[in-house]
């Protein structure tokens, strides 16, 4: 390997542990402790701040969704949410607010992206609303 090449890897390196050190960090929470909703399972994490924060994946997952990213990386709920919108469902604010996931550290070292805990009541809304009205 290149002395150039070496260089720029370590030079990700630092970046990488500059933006985990300036990320918020997950007190309580992992792999093996999620919410049970009969068969559904959601990570949970609980920041330093006492945000209550779902992974994105499980939450995604959760609400039937493949775990993966959308068309060009795009997240997938802010998707669903516009499309809906675009049907004329009342989506609450959700597709501004699905954009802008939490990224975190969690108990395990490892960054995350997640979204508000109280996320999760208002998608179920607009999902069972839309189901209601065949969207």
């Amino acid at each position: 390997m290149s002395p150039e090449r070496r260089r720029e890897i370590a030079l990700k390196g630092v970046e990488a542990k500059k933006e985990r050190a300036n990320l918020p960090k997950a007190i309580c929470g992992s792999d093996d402790r999620k919410l049970q909703f009969g068969d559904i399972e959601i990570q949970c994490y609980v920041l330093e701040d006492e945000t209550r924060v779902l992974s994105l994946r499980s939450l995604q997952s959760g609400i039937g969704m493949s775990e993966g990213g959308g068309k060009g990386g795009a997240r997938k709920i802010p998707a669903l949410m516009a499309r809906l919108a675009n049907k004329g469902m009342e989506i609450n604010g959700l597709d501004v607010r699905a954009n802008t996931p939490i990224r975190f550290v969690t108990p395990s070292n490892t960054i995350a992206d997640g979204y508000d805990a109280r996320m999760l009541p208002d998608i179920c809304a607009v999902l069972i609303d839309a189901d209601r009205k065949n969207i």
